[in-house]
């Protein structure tokens, strides 16, 4: 990475890595329509360094345009939104490569199909339900990531789909600690036995870590096993603060206590990385595979060589102790980690060398990455749209709860009812869209609001629609009242450029947790509630 680049990502750089970077800068993204929630997501992948970006939008800029969009101005009027937009984000980052094509999306995707599949990502903005659909059928056909976004109002949505979306780093936000002291090997053991004896003013200095080891083997030579249930546990944790009660409860007990039940039972597999070994992609590699499933096969021949456990990453919290024992003890972790990491290396090797592929086919960073992210790997696998908007497939179980549920929490479930029903009322504003060619409560005459009668016309055939649509989704029309659907009709389909904002930060980032498999994005629907700022998802 150049030195200019360097600095301009050093900050972004210290919370995804430079692996994160590189797979942000080997993105090709494709932004359809740029509205003014299109332009949002895109910023906030610029400014940060994805690789290249174009933009197909075949609309030019209307008045409308420059009261919800931050990036168009009235002086850009009549002007191609695709090529005023693209040059704007340029502007935000030299790095980053722009391109534009004033053409509507749907027309290009019937007369060239072959045009999209040159993306690595697709994010389709406000577009009415046909064209996100016809992408959705594209991208499951051609296994590009999608993202559907859109705001109507006062309502937000994403959907995501990825065919399969592995992750090497999660970043949970409660670091994932593996001390091994319920199943601690030779080393550690013989470690922890060099503190039976120390002098009583250093005891209070023994990491909490050697406490529960030496207390666990003293248990277990007394009753010939570990505590098996609640009641022995709590006895084991009675016994450790009758020691610390003796001892004035000095800290490092008070340690030991507090995680006397990691003591109890060994860490064992995770059952999200259990479901990645699992899995027949990981079982069955071929030369064919992608590198995180042979890093997987590779990782599954180690469990099954290390009688389950997983490496380990050598990682030792702060904890109450003085430098030359903690020291120590880290010294011990450092080496374990180090004959894993040899182990699960060799491991990728072997198999590399047995799928007929050359060791650079997986650099030594990625090796690494992964065994020191064993805990943390993560398999998902989306639903497509086609899976969303066919009645036989979609989750009407899911709404006929949300909507229709009690609970000794009426506020929540209120709270929960109200956002199931926002998702339904876009789609009903989509079905209206559909069958009258624009939005209920657009005046089809002018800019001006429609006039009374009218507009109570589309409330009432919002409401003959809703008797349809509302069994496929799973909702009674009558559980739905009237004002959801004045409220939806007096949205007329509008975009404001706060929500815009807002919900354009939520599309960044989602589509970055896509990008660079790193976090755990939504899966797969969202949808934020504008009047209570609240969120709501949903596996649609």
């Amino acid at each position: 990475m150049a030195e200019d680049k360097s600095k301009r990502y050093d900050r972004q750089i210290r919370i995804w890595g430079a692996s994160g970077q590189r797979a942000l800068e080997s993105c090709h993204l494709c932004l359809v329509n740029a509205t003014g929630l299109g332009c949002e997501i895109l910023k906030n992948l610029v400014l940060p360094g994805i690789g290249a970006f174009t933009i197909v939008d075949g609309a030019q800029i209307t008045p409308e345009d420059t009261g919800s969009n931050f990036f168009l101005t009235k002086s850009d009027l009549g002007k191609s939104r695709a090529t005023v937009v693209k040059e704007n984000m340029k502007r935000h980052n030299p790095f980053v490569t722009g391109t534009a094509v004033s053409e509507s999306a749907e027309a290009l995707l019937e007369r060239n199909a072959h045009f999209f599949e040159q993306f690595t990502f697709i994010i389709v903005t406000n577009a009415p339900e046909s064209t996100s659909c016809k992408f959705g059928s594209f991208c499951e056909e051609h296994h590009i990531p999608l993202m559907i976004a859109r705001t109507h109002g006062f309502i937000g949505h994403v959907r995501l789909y990825v065919p399969e979306h592995t992750i090497v780093d999660a970043k949970p936000e409660t670091p994932q600690v593996d001390l091994r002291t319920a199943d601690p090997w030779a080393e550690l053991v013989e470690y922890a036995r060099t503190f039976d004896n120390v002098e009583e003013e250093h005891r209070e200095h023994v990491p909490y870590v050697c406490l529960l080891i030496n207390e666990m083997a003293r248990w277990k030579a007394q009753h010939e096993h570990a505590p098996r249930n609640l009641t022995e546990r709590k006895a084991f944790k009675a016994h450790l603060q009758s020691i610390s009660r003796a001892k004035d409860a000095i800290e490092n007990y008070d340690e030991a206590i507090r995680y006397a039940h990691k003591a109890c039972e060994p860490v064992g597999i995770p059952g999200s990385v259990r479901q990645v070994l699992e899995d027949n992609a990981c079982i069955n590699v071929t030369a064919e595979s992608t590198p995180f499933w042979i890093l997987a096969h590779a990782l599954r021949l180690f469990t099954e060589q290390q009688e389950g456990k997983l490496p380990l990453n050598g990682e030792v919290p702060d904890m109450v102790s003085i430098t030359p024992f903690f020291v120590g003890l880290q010294r011990i972790f450092k080496a374990k980690a180090q004959r894993d990491l040899n182990l699960f290396k060799s491991l990728v090797a072997q198999t590399l060398e047995r799928l007929g592929l050359p060791a650079e086919t997986i650099s030594e960073e990625e090796r690494t990455s992964f065994a020191k992210n064993a805990l943390l790997i993560r398999l998902m696998r989306f639903n497509p749209l086609s899976h969303e908007y066919n009645p036989a497939t979609f989750p009407t179980a899911l709404f006929t709860e949300s909507v229709g549920q009690t609970s000794d929490d009426p506020e929540y479930l209120k709270l929960q009812a109200h956002n199931a029903v926002l998702y339904v009322m876009l789609r009903l504003a989509d079905r209206f869209h559909a069958t009258h060619g624009r939005y209920p409560g657009v005046n089809p005459a002018g800019p001006s609001s429609l006039p009374e009668a009218q507009f109570a016309e589309d409330v009432a055939a919002m409401r003959a629609l809703l008797n349809t649509l509302g069994p496929q989704l799973g909702v009674a029309s009558e559980a739905i009242t009237d004002g959801y659907l004045q409220e939806t009709a007096r949205y007329t389909g509008r975009e404001l450029h706060t929500m815009a904002a807002l919900v354009g930060g939520i599309g960044g980032q989602e589509a970055f947790k896509v990008i660079s498999r790193q976090f755990i994005p939504i899966n797969n629907t969202l949808i934020f509630n504008g009047v209570q700022s609240v969120i709501w998802s949903a596996e649609l």
